[in-house]
């Protein structure tokens, strides 16, 4: 953190990362995943510690936005992992209650495009605003549905690309041969390039 903090360029930093269980059986009491923080150094909320501390460090950077990112919470319909969306909307909310300067949350957004649920993911980003944080789509593969929800949702900030091209992505493998990124293995444009652009564009 102090060894970016002065770099004009950065604008956003994921503070702490995948912190909450899978499972979540009462969303509204949240549980944190297992970690050194908790069995070594006894420390039970130590997000909240370490968001407070990110925002010391950064000082006089206030447009600085410190973020939460998690895999599993980018939709809250009723299916899937819905449960653990509930549990980050319930989390962060608390958080803001006791003054922790949380600015949004990182929506990791590997999303099967057989199983897509964009409306899921509308209203999440839009309660996530409602209680004053941002949404990033983060480590997103190449669906030009997914720029447009963050494209037409007004808290939205950023969406980061999980990958530049298909033989980089984790999809692409021995095992699995998916191709869900915007450059090829030549590093040619593909559709889904200019399905983003065009996303970004209108």
């Amino acid at each position: 953190m102090e060894h970016f903090r002065d770099n004009p360029s950065l604008w956003s930093i994921d503070v702490v990362n995948e912190v909450l269980s899978d499972d979540q059986p009462i969303p509204k009491q949240p549980r944190l995943r297992e970690s050194y923080w908790t069995k070594m150094a006894g420390i039970d909320d130590w997000p909240a510690l370490a968001f407070r501390k990110a925002k010391q460090i950064a000082r006089n950077r206030n447009k600085l936005r410190s973020i939460m990112n998690e895999y599993g919470i980018n939709s809250v319909a009723r299916q899937g992992g819905w449960r653990k969306a509930d549990a980050m909307y319930h989390y962060c909310r608390q958080l803001r209650k006791k003054g922790v300067p949380v600015d949004g949350v990182g929506v990791q957004a590997h999303i099967n495009i057989a199983k897509r649920d964009f409306h899921g993911v509308r209203k999440q980003f839009k309660r996530l605003g409602e209680i004053g944080l941002e949404a990033q789509i983060t480590e997103v593969e190449a669906y030009k549905a997914m720029v447009r929800v963050c494209m037409d949702a007004a808290n939205c900030t950023g969406v980061g690309v999980w990958g530049v091209s298909d033989d980089g992505s984790w999809l692409h493998s021995e095992s699995r041969n998916e191709t869900p990124l915007l450059f090829d293995s030549s590093l040619k444009k593909k559709r889904a390039f200019y399905g983003v652009k065009e996303a970004m564009q209108t």
